[in-house]
């Protein structure tokens, strides 16, 4: 049997993520900027940006790109929102 689980949740058992910040880094995974995932998101660019220091302290990463680097090598199933 295979049991799709929340990407978010995935995210969250992983490394350590709250649900927003996993969500983030889904909507970034899409292609999504800054400014179209806080919207998305609800929240501003500003605390956009405050997550993204949250998360790449949690990933012990530097950067938007290295994140995604290391998001992208590990076992999330996602899809793509449309």
């Amino acid at each position: 049997l295979f049991y799709l689980i929340d990407p978010t949740e995935q995210l969250n058992d992983l490394y350590g993520l709250t649900r927003k910040q996993a969500q983030l880094i889904i909507f970034l995974l899409d292609g999504n900027g800054i400014n179209v995932s806080a919207e998305k998101l609800h929240i501003s660019v500003h605390t956009v940006r405050s997550h993204l220091r949250s998360i790449y302290k949690k990933l012990g990463v530097d950067n938007k790109t290295e994140m995604l680097r290391v998001i992208s090598t590990t076992n999330v199933i996602y899809s793509k929102s449309h």
